[in-house]
């Protein structure tokens, strides 16, 4: 037969209250983890936007300047690729049939469509909410080129942290046709 010592030591107080301080501190940083892996989900998320909206306004350009070449071919006189799209800094969006010119990044704040088959999309309709994201699209002339070539820039800035980020690409366009 087995005796069973039926003598149990009880948890002091301060025993307990070291074990829920310890819990305490674990779940701060528990807590800590999860709150800056959200931040930098939304950085990500902005940034992979930025990047989105940079190659984009370039692709608008490069399909003004195609329309060009179509449109030419329609009517079958050589066409001016440039139409539309002479240097100077533009904004425009994927509503749009022609860039519109602007003299500052602050005119070409994005609008995020809230309704329709376009919900999602960024565009320059005063009617969509503002979003966070401004675009810039600069065409320049290419120094001492003949004519045949152009420089396209987009810049988008936005708010990161409370400070302002950019993020910009660009593109050489030439007249192929």
């Amino acid at each position: 037969m087995i005796l069973l010592n039926l003598k149990h030591k009880a948890f002091s107080l301060v025993e307990v209250m070291v074990v829920v301080a310890i819990l305490g501190v674990g779940m701060l940083a528990v807590a800590a983890l999860v709150q800056q892996s959200i931040k930098v989900n939304n950085i990500s998320k902005s940034r992979l936007t930025a990047q989105e909206l940079v190659q984009e306004g370039v692709e608008l350009i490069r399909w003004v300047r195609d329309n060009n070449f179509i449109e030419a071919g329609y009517e079958g006189s050589d066409p001016y690729w440039l139409e539309n799209i002479e240097p100077g800094s533009y904004r425009m969006s994927f509503s749009m049939d022609y860039p519109e010119a602007i003299t500052s990044i602050d005119q070409g704040r994005l609008q995020i469509v809230d309704d329709g088959f376009y919900e999602g999309l960024f565009d320059h309709n005063v009617f969509y909410p503002d979003s966070n994201f401004y675009r810039k699209i600069d065409i320049e002339s290419m120094p001492g080129a003949t004519g045949n070539s152009v420089r396209v820039r987009a810049t988008v800035k936005w708010k990161e942290g409370g400070q302002e980020a950019l993020y910009s690409i660009e593109t050489i366009l030439y007249d192929w046709y």
